[in-house]
């Protein structure tokens, strides 16, 4: 749990998250040959530091890590990862691309008009008896750039503090989907929100869509701009779930959600 997962070169590659036998962090990434008759996991360069509930994207042949935690605390770094272009799919290596403006981790981010989007999350702040982490409802961007990442702006603001939701891009749209709004999942959202993003890379006003069937956080995301699908996650009862929901992407907006097992 806790990991990322996508698709790149007809593979599916996975960074990070907790172990399930022991609880820890996990600095591994691998990857599977999704072409191959032989479903064999194919260890690849490791993370600098292990983690979960990280942001991990791919584009245009490269990953990317940004933050996360461990179990003491958020992360601020940010990783890049070019991929191997004899073997596709392969990462030999992982490059650093600077701090993040402040740590965090349970965040979701997008990929939008060439620039990286993180949204939401945690992070720690000073209280009177030690550090509290908050809930975060800003969002921030930086150009993707040849060397990595530009500077990180504020780009506005989701419709609520939230994090461990799912958030996906499409035609021009950000899209952001369940997540927990207090403590860590004391109140859960089943509300889907869309809001534009302009061509100075400002995220506009958030409209609400058809709700989830369910309230729910932690689920993964993928989308083929026809589809999205949200897979699994952990329902506001705290048990988790093995349901796939899914709505067809129509102009600025999702139908209702269907739930399939």
């Amino acid at each position: 749990m806790g990991h990322s997962l996508f698709v790149v070169a007809k593979s599916l590659v996975t960074i990070g998250g907790t172990s399930a036998s022991l609880g820890d962090e996990l600095d591994e990434v691998a990857r599977l040959d999704l072409a191959a008759a032989a479903g064999t996991w194919l260890a690849q360069a490791p993370l600098d530091q292990a983690r979960d509930h990280h942001v991990g994207l791919v584009h245009q042949d490269r990953d990317y890590v940004l933050g996360g935690s461990t179990y003491e605390a958020p992360l601020v770094d940010a990783w890049m990862a070019d991929l191997a272009p004899d073997v596709p799919g392969t990462i030999d290596s992982w490059q650093p691309l600077g701090a993040l403006p402040s740590a965090r981790h349970r965040h979701c981010g997008v990929v939008a008009n060439g620039e990286m989007f993180l949204l939401g999350g945690t992070r720690d702040v000073s209280g009177p008896d030690g550090p509290q982490q908050i809930i975060l409802d800003e969002i921030i961007a930086a150009p993707l750039t040849q060397a990595g990442l530009g500077a990180w702006t504020p780009r506005g603001v989701l419709p609520a503090p939230l994090h461990s939701m799912a958030c996906f891009q499409s035609g021009g749209n950000v899209y952001v989907a369940g997540g927990v709004l207090e403590g860590y999942g004391t109140l859960v959202s089943a509300k889907v929100w869309v809001a534009s993003v302009d061509g100075q890379g400002q995220v506009g006003a958030w409209t609400s869509l058809p709700d989830l069937p369910t309230k729910l956080f932690g689920a993964a995301i993928a989308t083929d701009d026809a589809q999205v699908y949200l897979v699994g996650g952990v329902a506001d009862t705290g048990k988790a779930v093995d349901t796939i929901l899914t709505a067809k992407i129509v102009s600025g907006g999702v139908t209702s959600w269907s739930s399939t097992t």
